[in-house]
């Protein structure tokens, strides 16, 4: 048998890939586009994450140099009674019974003195406190003192005692400090 519809060559059998390359090359550049978007935005939010460290970091600056601010401020204050006398007085009292009183003497915030005052021991209290509040300072001379008053409630006569022991004390560089006065007695 012979067959009469025999290929003479083998290239009558090429299949054409022109279309399917055609496919290929769209999809790659489909896909090269995206790309290149992805990569805008990767940039866009690399960009954002920079300027939010570097808010960050100057954030960090600021509280460092607040917080060095504050470190020397609480070194100054704690040399500060090297060179200068703070003393405090003010006399507490307990509503219910405004005879008996307590006397308080605070200076620099170390030293603190407190008597009770009650009607037969006013004046010795008084004087026993103005005695302290020299000893203490006799051996600060040429040291400024500050006198306030701690704003607490306390009845008016206290105020004038220690008004008039503020007065009465013989200390050179002496200065008051104003309170704020309370409507309580």
């Amino acid at each position: 048998m012979i067959l009469k519809n025999k290929p003479k060559t083998l290239g009558q059998f090429i299949i054409d890939l022109t279309p399917l390359l055609d496919v290929i090359f769209i999809l790659l550049i489909v896909v090269l586009s995206f790309q290149d978007n992805y990569s805008k935005l990767a940039d866009e939010k690399l960009a954002e994450a920079e300027k939010i460290e570097q808010t960050a970091k100057d954030a960090m600056a600021e509280n460092n140099d607040h917080y060095e601010t504050v470190q020397k401020q609480l070194e100054t204050y704690e040399q500060m009674y090297d060179y200068v006398n703070v003393v405090t007085v003010f006399a507490s009292y307990r509503p219910s019974n405004r005879k008996y009183r307590t006397l308080h003497v605070e200076i620099n915030s170390r030293e603190q003195w407190e008597r009770e005052i009650n009607p037969s021991n006013e004046d010795k209290i008084w004087d026993e406190c103005r005695a302290y509040i020299e000893g203490v300072l006799g051996n600060s001379d040429g040291v400024p003192t500050i006198f306030a008053i701690k704003d607490e409630k306390m009845l008016y006569r206290d105020e004038q005692a220690i008004l008039a022991l503020y007065e009465d004390l013989n200390i050179k560089d002496k200065f008051e400090k104003n309170y704020s006065e309370s409507d309580d007695e």
